[in-house]
């Protein structure tokens, strides 16, 4: 048996989940059956086949209809634009997949709450990229406040720091054309809203 894997969106996250999924099985023991590595889909054809060849996958889809629909596909990182997620996502769901979708869920309240219904009462397991909740640094702070090392957790100051829109040569993309995303707050944001949520606010209580 097998897990056939896809990813939508061949981008800059998107090329990070493509490459974890082959990375992940050579630094931590699994207790999964094999991955087979199928599509990795993207509007643009060029992108989507430069990825695919990158990561050893399979092939290239120009639409998440065409993965939805391949029985040979079990499970999938959504990693697009954040309005465009629960279209996706439902459809992948009503497919019967298993999803992981990047965060945030959505660009708007009303389908955020949608797609947390959704994952509730799926048959399937459907879950949200909170990528840095368990990376060492934060777990380590995270003890610190458990312990009362650092006394009564009374303010967080989170800041967000990378270089990957630093590049005026970049091509444009949705991150920047304002609709299709939801912000630096939602975005960005939504990292620090997590881990002070899960950590210092659950602490103090």
């Amino acid at each position: 048996m097998t897990i056939g894997v896809a990813v939508i969106g061949a981008g800059m996250a998107g090329r990070a989940h493509a490459a974890a999924y082959r990375t992940a099985p050579t630094l931590y023991e699994s207790t999964l059956p094999d991955l087979r590595f199928v599509s990795i889909g993207d509007v643009s054809p060029e992108l989507g086949s430069l990825a695919a060849r990158r990561f050893g996958y399979e092939r290239t889809d120009t639409s998440w209809q065409a993965i939805a629909e391949d029985p040979d596909i079990n499970v999938v990182s959504v990693v697009v634009a954040n309005t465009l997620h629960r279209e996706i996502v439902e459809g992948l769901v009503a497919a019967g997949k298993h999803v992981f979708c990047e965060k945030p869920l959505s660009d708007n309240l009303e389908d955020a709450r949608a797609m947390a219904d959704i994952a509730r009462s799926a048959d399937t397991v459907v879950s949200i990229g909170f990528t840095l909740r368990r990376a060492p640094g934060v777990a380590a702070l995270r003890e610190l406040i458990r312990s009362g090392a650092l006394g009564r957790v009374l303010h967080l100051d989170g800041r967000y720091w990378c270089d990957y829109a630093s590049d005026p040569q970049a091509p444009i993309s949705w991150r920047y054309k304002g609709a299709p995303g939801s912000g630096a707050l939602a975005d960005i944001g939504s990292h620090v809203a997590y881990l002070s949520s899960s950590s210092a606010v659950r602490c103090r209580k």
